[in-house]
């Protein structure tokens, strides 16, 4: 079992931003449902040894208004697929999907030749205006970028801006949750806020009818096992010492192609293309993933993949030169897979060495399963084999890509109290006023990114809260 010691913004654990938005703010904005299947691996597959794959609590049936309610509010750009590996839809995507790229078109006749399917990738990006935000201009830096104009969704400029726009809504930065206050019943009444400003720190208890989790998968994790009380001394909800396991990164693939002839017109953001045939069905694995396109490239992001693939010097002066050439002749191929989860691989707290803010560091263990690796190269084979008939001269694989990023577990949901950490409403066991709303509470990954599932389950979990119950922390 691998151990290290981490900061958030430790890049192997960190894809997220510290600030107003968070992760939502700078992510690739790729915004898939789960399929039917995800939400029960364990009896669709079995679960392999040394694992703790489990079915979650939750269907896609029951979910599946609060995703069409999540696409709405924020705005998802799409088409209806085939019905490949794909559940039912109550309403049409809100948006068109973005107009198509001479790669897309690529790939696609090449899908054609294989007999592969294959759909345009949903986006939470404005194809046109919608809901004061204007179209998106079609930049070349969409992925770990704030969108310049704001045609991308994230929390900053939807749910957070109409909060904000009730005059109910406080949000303070440059401050962190420590712990959180309990009284003496063990009950959680607040927080105990640290700040910094220009006089230097501060600290602040704030009171609480109703608290809501949402840091992620290791913060989450870190700020429940800060909180310890005469009830629950080794963390809330951590009676049965389930707080941060099942922690799991994404299983992810990307293969480089290299053409004869400039295929990349470098119009942003750059997925456009998806084959969902390798989501599910891969006799001898547990699931799959979705395959799509990648994002258009910066010139550094380039050279970084290029000369991983040893296809341009690492110094000289034919750095550049080589780099202009390949640029518009490459494309990528990238998926994220099922995760086989493990209760070993966890968050836990060093309380012998703590943070700026004096919270105790995180001790991160973790080891991917056997079966990850296996998953991976079959997903690669695939991404190759697309590449090579599309024409593709060189192909270049780059294993592990994204493998600890947009992480899930530490907080999972469950019927059951001993092998849990919250319910299928999302309270924390024996808490019925504290719920977790991030990816912390996902019992298992979905072969691809989780983004629009964890909004999707936040207004599920938020609308089952009794109105007028108190103020939300």
């Amino acid at each position: 079992m691998t151990r290290l010691l981490a900061d958030p913004t430790a890049a192997r654990w960190s894809i997220g931003a510290f600030g107003l938005g968070g992760g939502t703010r700078v992510s690739g904005a790729q915004a898939w449902r789960y399929a039917p299947q995800d939400f029960a691996l364990a009896s669709t597959y079995g679960v392999p040894e040394r694992s703790s794959l489990a079915d979650w609590p939750v269907t896609y049936d029951e979910l599946e208004p609060y995703y069409a309610h999540a696409e709405f509010e924020w705005g998802v750009s799409g088409a209806q697929g085939h019905g490949i590996n794909e559940g039912h839809r109550s309403a049409p995507f809100p948006l068109p999907p973005m107009p198509r790229t001479r790669p897309s078109g690529v790939l696609r006749e090449a899908a054609e030749r294989l007999g592969w399917t294959t759909q345009s990738v949903p986006l939470l990006i404005n194809s046109e205006p919608y809901r004061g935000r204007p179209a998106c201009v079609r930049c070349a830096q969409c992925i770990g970028f704030s969108c310049p104009i704001g045609a991308k969704a994230g929390s900053q400029n939807t749910a957070l801006w109409r909060a904000a726009r009730t005059s109910r809504t406080s949000i303070v930065l440059d401050a962190r949750v420590s712990e959180l206050i309990a009284d003496a019943d063990g009950r959680i009444t607040g927080a105990v806020v640290r700040g910094v400003d220009a006089d230097g720190t501060w600290e602040e208890r704030i009171s609480a009818d109703e608290v809501v989790l949402a840091a992620g998968a290791v913060e989450t994790a870190r700020l429940m096992l800060s909180t310890r009380t005469a009830r629950e001394p080794d963390g809330l909800g951590n009676a049965y010492d389930q707080v941060g396991r099942n922690l799991q990164g994404r299983p992810g693939v990307e293969v480089l192609g290299v053409f004869d002839d400039a295929v990349n017109d470098g119009l942003g953001p750059g997925p456009a293309i998806a084959t969902l045939d390798f989501r599910h069905g891969n006799a001898g694995h547990v699931g799959g993933a979705v395959l799509a396109n990648e994002y258009v490239p910066t010139p550094a992001s380039a050279l970084a993949a290029l000369q991983g693939a040893g296809l341009v010097p690492m110094a000289g002066d034919e750095v550049l030169p080589t780099l202009a050439r390949l640029m518009p002749r490459m494309q990528r191929v990238a998926g994220m897979g099922h995760a086989i989860p493990r209760a070993d691989a966890r968050v836990t707290l060093d309380r012998s060495a703590v943070d700026a803010w004096g919270v105790p560091v995180v001790r991160i263990s973790r080891e991917p399963h056997p079966e990850d690796a296996r998953l991976c190269d079959l997903l690669a084979n695939r991404a190759e084999q697309w590449l090579r008939e599309a024409g593709a001269t060189q192909t270049a694989r780059r294993p592990g890509a994204g493998a600890e990023a947009r992480q899930t577990g530490t907080a999972r949901m469950g019927s059951d109290p001993s092998k849990s950490v919250i319910d299928p409403l999302g309270r924390v066991w024996g808490h019925t006023n504290v719920r977790v709303v991030d990816p912390s509470s996902h019992v298992t990954t979905g072969g691809t990114d989780p983004l629009l599932t964890t909004i999707a389950l936040a207004y599920r979990v938020m609308d089952h809260v009794d109105e007028g119950s108190g103020d939300a922390f």
